[in-house]
């Protein structure tokens, strides 16, 4: 962990009351992964990256979405949920989208590896370090999750990794989105269900209409936590769908974690 940077600043922050209530994680991917998942009953990295899970939201980007053609089954985006984060084999942790903060998405607020490299951005792995990072630069859970930062932060006089940071979240109209303000969490194990499993799918509707798939899924999850988002595969594409699917997420996280 870089001393310059984010947790530098952290640690020299007074922060009052408790630690927040944890929010739940999510792992994004589509339909044709969740189907070797199933069958493999574990979620684990891919032969070249690590296994990447978000605080609370589902910050998926699939880099098809800029295509107008519709969604096609097994590309659609599906949400796999874990509740906290104790037990996880979790190696890094970022305080935004690290996929596109290397596809370059943050260089206009000087955040990019040249500039102000990716080390002075870490969060401690740890709940209460993620708990005191949300509170210092959001003020609540409910803030961090609508992207609302709070008036300012104190000193942070020639920090600059903070300053582009708290800048960047300040900015409403870039085109880094959601991703720029969703703590991301890295894993180079997998999670074996056997061991840790699931509270949660968000599924694109068709699952629902396949008694034996549900029969599949409900090994994994009671039907009673799977949501799921419809789509019109006439018209909608992944980046329709995957909106979708976000909308489902926050409205079980509010529900769920935010009464």
């Amino acid at each position: 962990m870089s001393e310059y940077g984010i947790m530098e600043f952290l640690e020299n922050v007074s922060v009052n009351g408790s630690s927040l209530e944890p929010l739940p994680i999510f792992h994004s991917s589509n339909s044709n992964k969740l189907e070797l998942i199933l069958r493999s009953k574990d979620v684990k990295p891919g032969n070249n990256s690590d296994l990447c899970f978000f605080y609370g939201t589902a910050a998926y980007f699939d880099k098809t979405q800029s295509e107008k053609t519709s969604a096609k089954r097994n590309r659609m985006p599906i949400c796999i949920v874990f509740d906290e984060i104790d037990s996880l084999p979790i190696n890094q942790i970022a305080p935004f989208d690290t996929g596109a903060f290397r596809d370059g998405l943050y260089e206009t607020h000087d955040i990019h590896e040249e500039e102000c490299p990716l080390k002075h951005f870490l969060i401690r792995v740890d709940k209460d370090s993620i708990s005191k990072f949300i509170i210092t630069f959001y003020g609540s859970n409910e803030k961090y999750l609508s992207c609302e930062p709070v008036n300012e932060l104190g000193h942070n006089e020639f920090n600059y990794p903070v300053e582009n940071y708290f800048k960047m979240i300040n900015e409403q109209t870039d085109n880094a989105d959601y991703r720029k303000s969703t703590i991301e969490l890295q894993l180079n194990k997998p999670i074996k269900f056997d061991e840790k499993s699931p509270i949660a799918l968000v599924l694109p509707g068709f699952y629902e209409d396949s008694e034996d798939k549900m029969k599949q899924l409900n090994q994994i999850v009671p039907s009673e936590n799977i949501r799921f988002y419809e789509y019109n595969p006439n018209k909608d594409s992944i980046r329709d769908a995957n909106k979708k699917m976000i909308d489902v997420v926050d409205k079980m996280v509010e529900e769920q974690w935010l009464k």
